[in-house]
């Protein structure tokens, strides 16, 4: 019976001898690449047996603190660069601070030639120079590029992004229209330049979200900009006088088409239909709306006021049912109307409704004042509206 096949529990080494003579024919195959090609930058490979597999070893042996004093001295007379122990690959990083510094000059020519950095589509810079000018860009808005290259790219005038690109022309044209009108507030639709209007639109909402740089906040606070659009409408500056005069025109047409209104139904309270009212309608709610909120000219206002405008809006349904509600009072002397009043229940609906928008805040002040004025109760006799007895008052 034969024995059981034996079983390694390690590599075996091999002789010191073979190991040395090994080390000496790859260390002459090194100093022939030499002599060929003028530097020791052997590209690493997979194989065992190749050169820069080799020499990928003596580094990592190198890093290790493991090499031999009189191997290490011998490779460095020949030319071959360790770095420092305990980093990267010293090749690797000359092959990339050589390529980087190739690429710069390449972009220092092409602004030479074109007189700017704007190397992407549409120029007539090579596809490698774009691409590499693209990811340092990537690189910078991330935070991952070196300072001292950064700093490079900015001195020969290079942005972080398009974004800034853009940015940057937006604020000289702004700077040009403070230098043109003597302040920063570009107004809205301002035909000379609609992207600059709406540009600086979009920097005083981009910080009141938190989404613009202190540094852009700080650029634009020296020029004097404004975060909240303001100017004085009765004495526009010259940038505004175009944009003024239209939006007159378009008040003036409509308290016209209102005036006409009035001449034909005989009062201001325009109801919501279609067509030119109901255009004439939500210009109505808006000059209510501003009045409220104090942003209506005296001069629109006294004219609004001349021509008898309602400054509060009623509806026309409460005002009916409010007018059923008085009919009623008079008929019966109280104003309890029952939740089924048989002869309209839907105004016996209303009545109730009416104690619940109180109860729940949802009943304007104004109204409830005109339903007080008529004595209206705002809790159901005996608690129920439908219990109450309701005799003909005789006049």
């Amino acid at each position: 019976m034969s024995s059981p096949p034996i079983r390694l529990t390690s590599k075996p080494r091999l002789n010191a001898k073979a190991t040395s003579a090994n080390w000496e024919r790859m260390f002459k195959v090194l100093r022939f690449f030499k002599e060929a090609h003028g530097h020791c930058e052997v590209r690493a490979k997979a194989d065992p047996g190749s050169l820069g597999h080799w020499l990928a070893e003596q580094r990592k042996e190198y890093r290790a603190g493991r090499i031999r004093p009189e191997r290490l001295r011998r490779l460095e007379r020949l030319g071959v660069d360790f770095g420092e122990p305990g980093g990267g690959d010293s090749l690797t990083k000359i092959k990339r601070e050589r390529r980087w510094a190739k690429h710069l000059a390449e972009l220092a020519d092409f602004k030479k030639r074109y007189g700017h950095c704007e190397v992407g589509r549409g120029s007539k810079a090579s596809h490698g120079l774009t691409v590499w000018l693209s990811n340092q860009r990537q690189l910078a808005n991330a935070g991952r590029l070196r300072p001292d290259r950064w700093q490079r790219l900015r001195e020969l005038g290079v942005e972080s992004g398009r974004t800034d690109r853009r940015w940057n022309v937006r604020f000289e044209e702004l700077t040009d229209y403070k230098q043109r009108f003597g302040h920063c507030d570009v107004p809205c639709q301002w035909r000379e330049n609609p992207s600059l209007s709406y540009w600086v639109s979009s920097q005083r909402n981009f910080r009141s979200k938190g989404r613009l740089k202190q540094e852009r906040i700080d650029r634009l606070d020296q020029l004097g900009f404004k975060w909240v659009a303001c100017y004085n409408r009765l004495a526009p500056p010259q940038s505004y006088r175009n944009w003024l005069l239209v939006k007159d025109r378009h008040w003036d047409s409509m308290l016209a088409a209102l005036l006409k209104y009035k001449k034909k139904h005989g009062d201001c309270n325009v109801r919501p239909d279609d067509g030119l009212e109901g255009r004439l309608h939500r210009w109505v709610l808006k000059q209510q709306s501003a009045a409220r909120e104090n942003w209506l000219r005296e001069d629109r206002r006294w004219r609004l006021d001349q021509a008898g405008f309602l400054w509060k809006q009623y509806n026309p349904a409460w005002d009916k049912r409010f007018s059923q509600l008085l009919a009623f009072k008079k008929r019966f002397g109280h104003c309890d109307v029952p939740c089924h009043w048989p002869k309209d229940r839907l105004f016996g609906h209303w009545v109730s409704n009416q104690r619940s928008f109180r109860k729940k805040g949802r009943l304007s002040q104004e109204r409830i004042d005109r339903l007080n004025q008529i004595g209206f109760r705002w809790v159901a006799v005996n608690g129920s509206s439908h219990k109450r007895k309701h005799k003909r008052v005789n006049p």
